[in-house]
């Protein structure tokens, strides 16, 4: 075979292998556009009314030495700043201070503050059923590494606690 066959031979197979992994990696992005959202963040059916399930949502986090910082009535501010009423929605914030110091006393980790205190969400929707939602916080603990996984690991142990009456 001449060396100019060789050399178109070669390039071929570095296209044909280029392309494979073209078709690949666009196929991986799908896969992750597809199911990230529903790996990132749980919904959940309450069993409960809505008062009922935020009320657990509080003692389930006071019994395990959480602090509430706030909780956002969003139909409330909502409606005050003239955009409708979207229906009974709160945002509990949470905070367990032993966690949150492990990771804020390091400087180079104080970036995460972006995403403290954690949050839950409750909500009832048209079929009048109310909903939980929550951040998967072990699967970002995981991105993040070091300190931020440790300590979103341990947060995510006692949010499972926290939320165990979703699936009783």
């Amino acid at each position: 075979m001449s060396e100019e066959k060789k050399k178109k031979s070669l390039l071929m197979r570095l296209i044909g292998i280029f392309a494979i992994f073209l078709v690949c990696f666009v196929a991986a992005l799908g896969v992750v556009k597809i199911f990230m959202p529903g790996m990132m963040i749980h919904e959940a059916q309450s069993p409960y009314d809505f008062d009922k399930t935020v009320e657990t949502i509080k003692e389930n986090a006071d019994k395990l030495g959480w602090k509430l910082p706030k909780i956002h009535d969003m139909q409330e501010t909502l409606t005050k700043f003239d955009q409708g009423d979207i229906g009974k929605m709160v945002v509990i914030e949470l905070c367990k201070p032993k966690y949150a110091y492990s990771l804020l006393k390091n400087e180079e980790a104080r970036y995460i503050g972006v995403m403290m205190p954690c949050a839950i969400a409750v909500y009832k929707k048209d079929d009048g059923k109310t909903y939980v939602g929550s951040m998967n916080l072990g699967i970002m603990g995981k991105m993040f590494g070091g300190k931020i996984n440790e300590a979103m690991t341990n947060a995510s142990a006692d949010d499972e606690i926290i939320l165990k009456f979703l699936s009783e």
